[in-house]
C-alpha cells in the first residue's frame, strides 16, 4: 500500500495492479470473452496493448489461468481451456516468452470454441 501511494499518490485498484506488475483481471476477462464470442481480432488487439504496456508473458499467462478458472463455462470446456493455458505456460517457462505464444493461445481458444459450437 505504501509503495502504491508513493508511486501513484492514490491507493486504488488500478494503481495496486500496476505496482504488482500484474495485468488487471477484468482486462484479461475481456480478452478471453472476446475470443470465446468469436472476436479474435479484438482479443488480439487488447493483448497487444497489454504487451506494449510492458507486461511479461509469464504474468499475462498466469493471470489468464486465474481468470479462466472463474469463467462461466461448462466444466469440460473450462478444463480444455485450462489445458491450453497450461501448455502455453509451459512453453513460456521454457523460454519462448513471446507475444506470438500468447497470440497462439488466443487463437487456440477461439478455434476450440468454434469447434465446440458446431
Amino acid at each position: 500500500m505504501q509503495s502504491t501511494f508513493s508511486g501513484f499518490g492514490v491507493v486504488d485498484e488500478t494503481a495496486v495492479f500496476k505496482v504488482c506488475d500484474q495485468p488487471h483481471p477484468v482486462v484479461i476477462a475481456k480478452i478471453l470473452k472476446a475470443c470465446l464470442d468469436g472476436h479474435l481480432d479484438a482479443g488480439l488487439a487488447d493483448l497487444a496493448t497489454l504487451w506494449r504496456q510492458g507486461y511479461a508473458a509469464v504474468d499475462l499467462v498466469q493471470t489468464v489461468f486465474k481468470v479462466s478458472k472463474t469463467l462461466d463455462l461448462p466444466e469440460p470446456r473450462k478444463l480444455d481451456l485450462i489445458k491450453l493455458v497450461g501448455l502455453t505456460h509451459m512453453r513460456i517457462a521454457d523460454g519462448a516468452a513471446t507475444l506470438l505464444q500468447l497470440s497462439g493461445l488466443l487463437a487456440k481458444i477461439y478455434n476450440s470454441n468454434a469447434l465446440a459450437a458446431s
